[in-house]
């Protein structure tokens, strides 16, 4: 992937507000492909070559929760939300359900080009992996492919990350028993210092432990350190390139 040039789905039923979006990105070297419901995000997201999904919450016939849930059930595409809803309610449940990013309604055009760029170099470096000396990791059965950016269960099932928890669970089994902060995992997740408190994290790490952790509520690979972030707790095993 180019980072200098994506294919962005804009999934929005306001004309006015998606021209404008399209316009400022196609100004910026970007391909925008602009629709207005469920039905033609679908058609497009199934023609392929979509690198990013800007959506909007409210839309005609299915809301955005329901099609974020789609996209993420189907691909491992960057989405950024883009709504008027701005409850916590709303951000909280989208980031649990697979979105990457959330912004509220107005914003600066140059914010939301900050934050796709941003998308778009931690896509970049999943890309860049296949020439990475390790190939995989492993740990109590589970497989994490970094060049087909995979996870395989013990039972041999793919299960589905999207690319925050990818690279979440990337930086937690190359870095075992070492503790992490939450402003060292913003930074490498999100390619950006952490201004604050930042909850994306912990909504992160909550996600991940939902598709990976034997028991939901006694955490055994990921663990929390009470003041300081967290830390991998499973051993791993590294597989490499042969020389």
């Amino acid at each position: 992937m180019n980072t200098d040039s994506m294919r962005i789905l804009i999934v929005d039923d306001d004309p006015a507000f998606s021209s404008m979006i399209a316009e400022y990105l196609r100004d910026r070297g970007h391909t925008p492909i602009t629709v207005e419901d469920g039905d033609e995000m679908r058609k497009e997201m199934e023609r392929g070559d979509v690198d990013l999904v800007l959506l909007d919450l409210v839309l005609p016939k299915e809301d955005g929760v329901a099609l974020t849930q789609y996209i993420r059930s189907n691909s491992s595409v960057g989405i950024i939300i883009l709504s008027g809803k701005g409850d916590m309610a709303d951000r909280v449940l989208t980031l649990e359900l697979g979105a990457d990013d959330y912004l509220q309604k107005p914003f600066e055009l140059r914010e939301l080009s900050a934050r796709i760029n941003s998308l778009s170099r931690r896509l970049m470096r999943d890309d860049e992996r296949v020439q990475e000396t390790i190939t995989s990791a492993t740990f109590a059965g589970w497989k994490l492919d970094f060049i087909h950016r995979r996870l395989t269960a013990p039972n041999n099932d793919d299960v589905s990350l999207t690319t925050s928890e990818f690279a979440l669970l990337e930086v937690f089994v190359k870095n075992g028993n070492q503790q992490m902060s939450r402003a060292q995992l913003v930074q490498a997740v999100r390619g950006r210092e952490m201004k604050g408190y930042d909850r994306t994290i912990d909504i992160h790490v909550s996600r991940l432990r939902k598709k990976i952790e034997p028991a939901k509520n006694q955490p055994q690979f990921i663990q929390t350190v009470h003041g300081g972030g967290y830390m991998f707790c499973e051993p791993v095993t590294m597989a490499t390139k042969n020389p």
